[in-house]
Parts: structure tokens; sequence; C-alpha cells
């Protein structure tokens, strides 16, 4: 069976390995017989309840658990992932990079190293590169602009059944979003992303606290009275702009005892996710299969007009929302 081996990927954080993660997993679903082994996405592997029994993210899954191999090779792994996580950008790039490009010269004549500087995008879909792969046992895919949206749009249901929350953090959500529907008829999730957005782009999409609390105020104004809003945030201040709204936060937030895994899981449960540019709320929004409200400019007035209700597959296009989802 020949197999994509992914050593070297994108250093991001879950939402960006997210991306990447599903779109290869597009292209063993349209090209049957590969095998896909993401070891880029250890750190994030037991998030998800498939990797109970496949802790690689491996693709299609076995029948079986995890061979004794797999099993062995996994706390080095993990280890090694951390260890990338607590090294400087520069070092923990050289690290990822050469590491890849030893396991390829490993693999020998079988394999075949494909790298690229960054910001160049491989299409999983084109002729050229689904001719090319197939001349060999093992690829090995080095870098982080894998896309085939055609095939991921095509495959969605069955790459959202494997990418599902680990039973841990979607326990917490379920209970959370249960009980908002008992009290409310519909339930918008909001991001609040502020930590690392005060220098990507050079804080293009850093919004201070007073203009999401004006936000909300009018989400409850253009989705009715009886619309709740969850709030996910990676700011603990967040708490200070719900009072007095039909607003709570999720288990998952910063400041409360969860985990951000359970905002993901959280998000993905309600009718519409508004959220600045982001991977983390548009592969929350991917996994529900629910639109996306986008919150891009400084006293922007929201408008339910504005939903992106193919998710993903409207955000990639949208001039926006698409800087993030590229």
């Amino acid at each position: 069976m020949p197999l994509a081996l992914v050593l070297h990927g994108t250093g991001g954080r879950l939402g960006n390995r997210l991306m990447l993660q599903a779109h290869l997993m597009s292209f063993c679903l349209e090209h049957s017989g590969w095998r896909l082994l993401n070891m880029n996405f250890v750190p994030y592997a037991h998030l998800f309840e498939e990797s109970r029994y496949h802790p690689w993210m491996i693709y299609p899954p076995g029948s079986r658990p995890a061979g004794p191999i797999v099993r062995m090779i996994t706390p080095p792994g993990i280890v090694l992932a951390d260890l990338r996580k607590r090294l400087p950008d520069k070092w923990a790039y050289l690290l990822s990079i050469h590491g890849t490009r030893l396991t390829y010269r490993l693999l020998g004549r079988r394999a075949r190293l494909l790298e690229w500087g960054d910001g160049q995008r491989v299409d999983l879909g084109s002729a050229e590169f689904v001719e090319w792969a197939h001349r060999f046992t093992w690829i090995v895919p080095g870098g982080f602009l894998f896309r085939d949206w055609p095939g991921l749009e095509k495959h969605q249901e069955a790459i959202r059944r494997f990418l599902r929350p680990a039973t841990r953090y979607a326990g917490p959500a379920e209970a959370l979003v249960a009980d908002l529907r008992q009290r409310y008829r519909v339930v918008v999730g909001v991001l609040v992303r502020r930590t690392d957005y005060a220098w990507w782009i050079d804080g293009r999409f850093h919004f201070d606290l007073a203009q999401y609390r004006e936000w909300l105020v009018q989400m409850v104004r253009i989705f009715g009275p009886d619309a709740g809003l969850l709030i996910a945030a990676d700011d603990p201040e967040a708490a200070s702009i719900i009072e007095g709204l039909p607003a709570h936060l999720s288990t998952g937030a910063a400041g409360t005892a969860g985990h951000y895994m359970e905002s993901v899981a959280a998000l993905s449960l309600c009718d519409a996710i508004a959220s600045p540019p982001s991977t983390f709320a548009a592969m929350a929004a991917f996994l529900g299969g629910v639109p996306i409200l986008p919150l891009q400019d400084r006293g922007q007035e929201l408008r339910r007009s504005d939903l992106l209700l193919r998710h993903l597959f409207d955000a990639v296009r949208h001039p926006e929302f698409g800087r993030a989802v590229s």
C-alpha cells in the first residue's frame, strides 16, 4: 500500500494542522490504496477520538488497534514533538526539515521527498501531482500548503466522522450546548481571539473587548431575543463583556477549568459561528457543518446576509477570512 508520510508540515497550532490533515485525508479518499501517516499531528492527536487506536492519525484506519511498532514509537514521537515546541522557531524549523530529509534518505529508492518554499501551494488534486505520486511507494511531503478543496468538499462527511473530538472533550461541550438549547431557540458561537492576533498581519484582526461587546449586542438584535451566545475566548478578560447579555462562556474558554478542545466541540454544535479570520473557528465550523459570520473590521455592522453558509468552503474565497483559511 503506498504511503504519504508527513514529518514536517506546519509549526502552526491546532487549526492549521487540522486543515492540513483534512486535505491529505481527502487525497487518500479520492485515490484508493493510499494511506496517510501524519507525524506532524502528534502534539494534537490525543484530542481526537480515533487517535485512541491510531495515534499518528493514520488514515484510512485499520480494523484493529495500532500494532506494536506504532505503539513503541508513539512515546518518543510525542517527546520529540514537545521538544520542537520548546525550541526557538529557527531551530524547531531546522529540526523538522532535516528530520524529514533524513527519513526520506533512509527509506531509499521507494520514496520521494516533496519540498518547497514557504507560501507555495501544491494542488493534491492536480493531474501532475497525482501522476507524480503514483510513481512511488512512499511520498514524504514537506510543508504546509497541500490543498485539494474540491476533494475535501466531496469527502467532507467521511472526514468529519474521523476527526470527531475525543469524548472527554465532546462530553462537556454537548452538555453545555444541550442546556443552552433548553433556554434559547438559536445558539450562536463567538470566538474572541486576541493573544496571538496582536501581531498576526500587524494586528489587522486584533479587536479590543469593547468591539467584541458591541458585536455581541448586534448579534442579539439580528438573531433575535430568543438567541443565546456561546463565547469561546483565548483571553480570560473576555468574561467581562458578557454581563447583561444572553451570553455564556464555553467550558474551554481561557480562565475556565476546561480544555480549549471543549471550545472547538462546542462551537461545532452551534447554529452559526461568529469569528475574526481564524482556522480554529473555520475548522470548528467544518466539523459541525455550520455557517460562519466574519468579524473583519472595527466598527463593522453585522448582517445575517454576511453569513458564509458553506462554512469552510465559502471562507477560503472570502477576501478577509481567506487570509487565514488558505
